[in-house]
């Protein structure tokens, strides 16, 4: 009778071997990816929130800066030092006038009612009476097949204009290159403008002037293009329920796997 315990106890020993519960690779490789994937999005939320806190400090800089008193524009002699900052978003005065050159044409897109419209900025090149040039932005017009740019020429007389200053653009490894024999550009770079202007060799402004709407010589001005449109917010938010949709779902997961272990446990000693 000792003999057949002591056999019946080495088979159910054996049994449990064989049917012990574990965690396969395969589950850990799983789990460790959907680990992997809450720790992503998380760090991309609280990215996505700082990035709002920074969005709406320069909306607040923009607003500062547009509701200051005008300034007028430094001697061109003095912008080699100049913080181009204090002039960003703000009103400016300039006295001077035009120089005889074929405006450049930026092109561009702009949302309407109907969908996407492509249209064309104006830049065109202003003297200051104490020196320096600085390129203007007159507003937009639609832009046709074939345009007569030398029909936009601004008058060359004196003029007192009121405008914002506009930061330059950098030029990215995919932005088209210039057409230099009908003066159109599509990035609002100084440096590529003043190149198809071919300037006279003065000091030129480091940021652009955007005529303020009803001044002389503008065109139509979409002030609107300078808000800024913060999404970073819903951002966080999706990224945020991404990763309690993840871990409700590896919850859920180990629950499943738990309850299978503790089955393949209990039929394992019948």
């Amino acid at each position: 009778m000792q003999d057949l315990d002591k056999i019946y106890s080495e088979i159910i020993t054996e049994l449990e071997k064989k049917n012990k519960p574990k965690i396969t690779p395969i589950s850990r490789s799983f789990l460790g990816l959907f680990i992997a994937l809450i720790i992503i999005f998380i760090a991309n939320g609280l990215w996505q929130i700082k990035q709002y806190s920074a969005q709406n400090e320069f909306k607040e800089y923009m607003v500062s800066q547009a509701n200051s008193i005008p300034i007028s524009l430094d001697n061109g002699s003095e912008w080699d030092n100049i913080d181009e900052n204090i002039y960003l978003f703000r009103p400016i005065i300039l006295e001077g006038n035009y120089l005889d050159k074929i405006p450049v044409c930026i092109i561009d897109n702009i949302k309407t009612i109907n969908g996407k419209k492509e249209i064309c900025w104006i830049m065109a090149p202003f003297r200051l009476s104490s020196g320096g040039i600085v390129i203007i932005n007159r507003g937009f017009i639609e832009r046709i097949k074939n345009m007569d740019l030398p029909l936009l020429k601004p008058p060359l007389e004196k003029l007192e204009l009121i405008g914002t200053g506009e930061a330059t653009k950098e030029v990215g490894p995919f932005t088209a290159g210039p057409d230099i024999k009908n003066n159109i550009e599509y990035v609002q770079s100084i440096s590529r403008i003043a190149a198809i202007l071919n300037l006279p060799d003065e000091i030129i402004a480091p940021f652009f002037v955007k005529l303020k709407n009803g001044q002389p010589t503008a065109l139509k001005i979409n002030e609107a293009q300078t808000s800024i449109n913060n999404y970073y917010l819903i951002f966080a938010i999706i990224s945020f329920s991404l990763a309690f949709i993840t871990f409700l779902f590896i919850t859920i997961f180990s629950w499943l796997k738990v309850r299978q272990l503790k089955s393949i446990r209990k039929y394992s000693k019948i």
